[in-house]
């Protein structure tokens, strides 16, 4: 029997909890093939508004057993360090040889960088963890998957950070799991400027690095081809063009990825030795205990993650 997928119940007081729940008892896996990693009392909340949830009672791993403070929507001023003891452990079920995936539940970075400043998401708390300085984040719906040759970085700082080594190292992650997922045709690579650079007259990112990284890439046998211009390439994809699309920063795919991808975006964590992912939405504080959010993005990352 294989390991069991940890999961991450996040931050308490947004909707982490509920769509994990929800989800769950929708989900076509079992209690034994889960580990939960959350606060005592959040879980027990949750038997109440899910009597159903008790049948994931046994896989269930409390971090923290006390009274956890603050109300749905309202985290306590020390909350960021449940929610990191929460991350805490469910990244060393990994360590440990107890799980073989991560799926992670929402967090608020606000409330957790008045407990740890440096930390900046997911992604690179993951990283870290694992000895990968530099994860690939990457996002999958039905209709596309992309990646990210940079993740939470001010747009003042991106254009050093586009090396042909950097581009290099996303376009060979992002096309060995299109490989590994049997989608192994044509993968884009967007440019950073408008226009993909016009030749020049808007940047030399493209000449100086994106192209040349593309090139490598062909050289190993992967169909990359570009730069592209971000604001017509996407719509090649959603086409059927391509199997998946390298951007060079986080709103470049983001804001297209979240208008279309229909509640059931997952973002996906590559280049870690374990699969992570996670909804691609935050905690949802004025949802937190309405019963108003939905649960399928959290669906759609259970069973990716169960994928792995």
């Amino acid at each position: 029997m294989p390991l069991p997928l940890a999961i991450s119940l996040g931050d308490p007081w947004g909707i982490g909890p509920e769509v994990t729940a929800a989800a769950l008892l929708e989900w076509e896996g079992s209690a034994a093939d889960l580990v939960i990693a959350g606060a005592r009392e959040s879980f027990s909340s949750l038997l109440q508004r899910f009597p159903d949830f008790e049948r994931f009672s046994s896989s269930f791993h409390s971090v923290f057993d006390g009274a956890i403070g603050g109300a749905p929507g309202k985290p306590p001023p020390e909350g960021g360090r449940l929610v990191l003891d929460t991350l805490k452990a469910s990244v060393a079920f990994l360590l440990q040889a107890r799980a073989r995936a991560l799926v992670t539940a929402p967090v608020n970075k606000a409330l957790i960088h008045e407990i740890k400043p440096d930390f900046i998401g997911h992604t690179e708390f993951l990283g870290s963890h694992f000895g990968v300085t530099e994860p690939t984040m990457t996002f999958v719906c039905p209709g596309l998957v992309t990646a990210l040759a940079t993740t939470h970085t001010a747009l003042k700082d991106i254009a050093p950070l586009i090396t042909r080594e950097r581009v290099l190292l996303h376009i060979r992650r992002l096309a060995d799991w299109l490989r590994v997922r049997g989608t192994a045709n044509r993968l884009a690579v967007c440019g950073l400027n408008p226009h993909a650079g016009e030749g020049g007259a808007f940047g030399t990112e493209e000449s100086d690095a994106i192209a040349p990284a593309i090139r490598l890439a062909q050289q190993e046998g992967i169909a990359a081809d570009g730069p592209w211009p971000a604001d017509s390439i996407f719509r090649d994809a959603l086409s059927g063009n391509y199997a998946g699309v390298l951007a060079m920063y986080h709103d470049q795919a983001l804001v297209l990825f979240k208008a279309i991808d229909n509640g059931e975006g997952v973002n996906l964590t590559l280049g870690l030795p374990y699969i992570r992912t996670s909804p691609d939405h935050g905690t949802a504080y004025n949802l937190a205990g309405s019963g108003r959010a939905s649960h399928s993005s959290m669906l759609a990352a259970l069973r990716l993650a169960a994928f792995a």
